[in-house]
């Protein structure tokens, strides 16, 4: 056995899954173990303590979905649950100008009976029914 094969041997992989190699040793404990994970990566999705499936609530308290490559994903992945849902009602994805309201406007009652596809306009009215308009200060 030559030099190479026994260092292909010894390689080790990270856990999560991703292919990395793993190098070094867990000081923490004796005695030493091998490194089982790539810096950062055992806190990864399922293995963070705050992992929740891929489900979170925003700033705004709605409920958001992971689910990377949506057209109306953000950056971090992530899509609002109500938006989801209505597009699995209608069978394809919200088109611009289209709002999905919550009839009992509870932000986190995302069933398919308490949401209903507006436009824009339909959402203002909605929402903004029986309120008097604000006057702006023209200077």
């Amino acid at each position: 056995m030559t030099e190479e094969d026994s260092k292909q041997e010894t390689k080790r992989f990270c856990l999560c899954g991703c292919g990395q190699e793993v190098k070094g040793f867990n000081h923490s404990k004796w005695p030493y173990e091998p490194t089982k994970f790539v810096k950062g990566h055992n806190q990864s999705k399922e293995r963070h303590w705050q992992w929740h499936g891929g489900r979170k609530l925003n700033a705004a308290g709605y409920v958001m979905i992971q689910c990377k490559g949506h057209p109306r994903a953000t950056k971090e992945g992530y899509v609002f649950e109500h938006d989801l849902i209505m597009e699995q009602i209608i069978g394809r994805y919200l088109q611009e100008g289209e709002f999905v309201h919550h009839k009992n406007e509870n932000k986190q009652d995302n069933r398919p009976e308490n949401l209903q596809l507006v436009t824009k306009a339909e959402h203002n009215s909605i929402h903004h029914k029986g309120k008097p308009k604000k006057k702006r200060n023209k200077k």
